[in-house]
């Protein structure tokens, strides 16, 4: 699917989900309120605590704070390492929109730069969000 594509169904309602807001912020409350209660620190409860995860580490190029999202359980040493470069080729690209498709258990599509748009499972462990590949 194209991002104009995307853009034309998210922008005519055709829709059914949650739209990511397009500009990347250094920080906003959900992850202000994360870091302040370091208990929380860990994950994202919710789908904004996950949108706001997104949006600072795509927003920074955090591969690291990016590597928080993600779903680590299960996976081997060996199965990491290209996990990790997966990461770190996305964080390299600044999130310019995105949507949520059923976010609890669901799908997120990214909008990276102009046009890379990148699908990715959504799995809740133990009360958190988190991506799977």
């Amino acid at each position: 699917m194209s991002a104009q594509l995307l853009h034309d169904l998210l922008h005519g309602g055709d829709m059914d989900g949650q739209a990511l807001p397009s500009v990347p912020l250094p920080a906003d409350n959900a992850i202000q309120a994360r870091l302040a209660h370091p208990r929380i620190a860990g994950c994202s409860h919710t789908p904004a605590e996950l949108a706001a995860a997104l949006r600072a580490s795509l927003g920074s190029g955090d591969v690291n704070q990016l590597a928080t999202a993600y779903d680590w359980t299960g996976v081997s040493a060996t199965a990491a390492k290209p996990m990790m470069q997966k990461l770190e080729r996305m964080s390299r690209s600044p999130l310019t929109g995105g949507y949520f498709f059923n976010a609890n258990d669901g799908v997120v599509q990214l909008v990276q730069g102009t046009s890379t748009i990148s699908e990715y499972s959504i799995t809740r462990r133990a009360g958190c969000l988190f991506l799977q590949f």
